[in-house]
């Protein structure tokens, strides 16, 4: 079993992942440069865990304010997408069967998800 091969991109969505970290909240509400981070988590956090915790070290503490900025709204749910994704395939690990299941799956995507599925359903 070889490991996947990862994309050239990796590389470089690394190397910037590290040189903005400590900016990644701010610059995820700039009109501009929240598409760019969009896009370099989508490539960077696909391939690599280590990327995951670096986007999400840069946005602890943000995370009230990015849900309700304009375009870090958009930033903060594909960063939740992204770094989540991968953790939905482990949930039956958990017991939890997502179409309705009980266990410690469900009741983790209920902490997680459950108050934007309030706001979501005018709850």
């Amino acid at each position: 079993d070889d490991p996947p091969e990862y994309p050239a991109l990796v590389s470089a969505t690394h190397a910037a992942l590290s040189s903005i970290y400590k900016e990644l909240a701010s610059l995820s509400c700039e009109e501009n440069s929240s598409t760019q981070i969009e896009t370099l988590v989508r490539i960077a956090c696909r391939y690599s865990n280590a990327a995951k915790r670096v986007v999400l070290a840069g946005m602890s503490g943000y995370w009230v304010f990015l849900s309700s900025h304009r375009f870090g709204s958009h930033v903060a749910q594909t960063v939740l997408r992204c770094v989540v994704a991968s953790c939905e395939a482990d949930l039956d690990v958990l017991g939890c069967d997502i179409e309705g299941g009980e266990g410690e799956g469900k009741m983790i995507i209920e902490e997680s998800y459950g108050s934007h599925l309030q706001s979501v359903n005018g709850g």
